[in-house]
């Protein structure tokens, strides 16, 4: 029972003490840096004190001191590196509210009016992802892939491919769609890299966005297989200036194909054939009786397509998997699984492609 009782007073006691050893630590460098944003404004000293003293700072205040920094850096008219700092706090820390009460009452409105009005025009990037829906799976491959941006501020955009400029405009706050071009996504396994630029005043946002796409189909490994090793030889046969037989011998396939070719062969072409014992606009219906049922014709059909038309939920994912319908080499369809991976990554303020 003695134990019982001990423990828990132990544990309460080394709580304590950790509590004590981090409250002064973190009201320390709060009353030191409130010090040079008294009466006397020392800018350049609280920046030097605050770089000194960020790796020892605890990562919780971090956000505080991105602020703080980028706040002096205006006060001094250094946009570079308040822009920097701003950054960081937005990017690393998503821009959460900040303790001020520890400045005066002062020092406290300015920093609180900065950082406001920061806020209403930082083009913060809260969330971006692939747009699908129900529907994709079992079709052609889309010729465009939507990305979709949840965006906290109107900006000004550029999307460039590692050569060219590809789109630009205006973003707008809230929900925005940016289109890629996905001409030769699905050929083939890959990455496709893009950088987007969003603009506020001088500060220019640069992103790396990455779109892998894995491709899992029969088709993919035969081609692969096929460029590697195919080579096909064709040897025919002539009787008295025609050909009459035709084969083709595959080095990786040594079966041989052999057709016949009938003499005035003429290539196929689909055509519409007309059942001559049936009715129709040549054996005494009217034009005018005709177009009745076709018009009855296509109202049952579109009430058809409009009972079974599936609902279209948009719906953001970093990775999604699908089935596309694709023909090989000899025209057959089949089915690929195509895996479309999404990556984000903040490149440096100085960073980008080169204009």
């Amino acid at each position: 029972m003695a134990i019982k009782k001990i423990l828990p007073l132990f544990l309460f006691i080394l709580i304590f003490f950790s509590f004590l050893s981090f409250t002064p630590l973190s009201a320390e460098w709060r009353a030191d840096i409130a010090k040079y944003f008294g009466d006397k404004k020392d800018y350049e000293g609280a920046i030097n004190y605050l770089l000194g003293q960020f790796d020892k700072i605890d990562g919780t205040d971090k956000p505080l001191v991105c602020v703080l920094l980028a706040y002096c850096y205006n006060k001094l008219n250094d946009k570079n590196n308040e822009n920097k700092w701003i950054v960081e706090f937005f990017e690393t820390y998503y821009g959460i509210e900040l303790p001020l009460s520890f400045l005066d009452d002062s020092a406290s409105w300015n920093i609180t009016n900065f950082l406001y009005a920061w806020k209403k025009r930082y083009p913060f990037v809260f969330q971006m992802a692939l747009i699908t829906n129900n529907i994709q799976s079992g079709s052609s491959p889309p010729s465009q892939l939507p990305l979709g941006l949840d965006i906290t501020n109107d900006t000004l955009y550029k999307l460039f491919d590692q050569k060219y400029a590809l789109k630009g405009g205006l973003l707008k706050a809230g929900f925005n769609i940016i289109p890629l071009d996905t001409r030769d996504f699905f050929e083939d396994s890959g990455l496709h890299i893009y950088f987007l630029e969003l603009k506020t005043g001088d500060l220019i946002l640069k992103k790396e966005i990455e779109i892998g796409v894995e491709v899992e189909s029969p088709r993919a490994a035969r081609d692969a297989k096929t460029r590697i090793e195919r080579k096909e030889y064709k040897l025919s046969m002539f009787v008295g200036g025609e050909i009459v037989i035709s084969t083709k011998k595959s080095l990786i396939d040594a079966m041989a194909k052999a057709e016949i070719v009938p003499k005035n062969a003429v290539a196929y072409s689909p055509s519409i054939y007309v059942d001559k014992d049936k009715p129709g606009l040549n054996s005494g219906v009217s034009i005018l009786s005709a177009a009745a049922l076709a018009y009855e014709a296509l109202k049952q059909l579109m009430k058809k397509k409009e009972a079974k038309k599936p609902e279209y939920k948009i719906q953001r994912q970093q990775e999604l998997t699908t089935f596309f319908k694709m023909k090989d080499m000899d025209g057959v369809e089949e089915e690929i699984k195509t895996t479309i991976s999404l990556k984000i990554r903040n490149l440096p303020l100085s960073v980008g492609p080169v204009r």
